[in-house]
């Protein structure tokens, strides 16, 4: 079976997986992911405007104000671009059981990771339609993935070794 075929129906071998409540799987296979990366993301948001109320009653601590914001959106975006090029997964995604690939199968390189993540800014930026979009398209992509021309894919679940067999290896 092809990549793009596994992608559209969410099984190895059955074709109407779309129709057997794909869509559903797919939004629940997110919701782990979402609360992960999103707590990620809220830190990085929330300390910079918490720590502006500490910062402006003592001035002197406003250079420290200053690379907290500078810093912050940056490792989020390391977070997501250092996960996505080393295992193609998020903390997030590994809970889920997912993981992001090209479209022609091959795991994200350097840039296509950086791509993907400012194709998260732009599905984002208009009441998060770029990821509600994913609910909605035949290949399931949101439009970071069509930006970084991405899949992101159910891994297989895990073949259970039997205890004498585990033994003997």
């Amino acid at each position: 079976m092809s990549v793009a075929a596994f992608i559209i129906t969410g099984s190895l071998g059955n074709e109407n997986g779309a129709k057997n409540g794909y869509i559903n799987c797919a939004i629940r296979r997110q919701i782990p992911t979402i609360f992960t990366e999103s707590f990620i993301a809220r830190h990085s948001i929330d300390s910079s405007f918490s720590a502006s109320n500490i910062f402006n009653s003592h001035p002197w601590l406003a250079s420290f104000w200053a690379f907290d914001n500078l810093i912050s959106p940056l490792i989020g975006v390391a977070y997501f671009v250092a996960f996505w090029v080393w295992r193609g997964q998020t903390p997030g995604k590994m809970v889920a059981g997912i993981r992001v690939i090209r479209t022609d199968g091959s795991n994200i390189t350097l840039g296509v990771a950086f791509l993907r993540c400012l194709g998260y800014i732009v599905s984002a930026a208009v009441i998060f339609i770029g990821f509600i979009w994913v609910a909605f398209d035949r290949h399931k992509q949101g439009f970071h993935d069509k930006i970084a021309e991405t899949y992101v894919v159910k891994l297989p679940e895990p073949i259970p070794v039997a205890p004498e067999q585990a033994a003997s290896a």
